[in-house]
């Protein structure tokens, strides 16, 4: 719960300690889809946010976690959202939207506020300039 409290505050600093939160959660529960699906976000935020020093890095070690989750659980909505920010990524923009849907379908109570979430960090410039370079540059 801390590391959740940590993310949602959106600064470096806190998604640091947010990742050493989830790192812990981890490892006293390997099996805790939860705690890996959030540190998959901590690292995409690293992208969105200009955090990372390896933007690749950040990138591979999110994917990896959404897989991961996903292969633990793929009933749980997050892991969804998750590989949804994947996807959009990659440019695959088709899958991104499945799992946007999967996810409601699974938690349509949730699934709703997280479907626009998957697509918050893509509505201003500067996070479209960033998602164009990474995308561009790198895949």
């Amino acid at each position: 719960m801390r590391g959740h409290e940590c993310w949602f505050r959106i600064n470096e600093k806190d998604n640091k300690h947010a990742q050493q939160f989830f790192k812990e959660a981890i490892s006293l529960d390997n099996n805790f889809v939860w705690a890996h699906t959030m540190q998959g976000f901590t690292h995409m935020f690293e992208l969105f946010y200009r955090w990372s020093d390896s933007p690749i890095d950040s990138f591979q070690k999110a994917e990896l976690l959404a897989e991961k989750s996903l292969a633990l659980n793929d009933s749980f909505d997050m892991a969804h959202i998750l590989s949804g920010w994947i996807y959009l990524f990659q440019k695959q923009h088709d899958k991104a939207i499945k799992e946007g849907e999967i996810a409601i379908n699974l938690n349509p109570n949730g699934g709703e506020v997280d479907q626009r979430q998957l697509l918050f960090p893509f509505n201003d410039n500067y996070n479209s300039r960033f998602l164009y370079l990474l995308t561009n540059q790198y895949y």
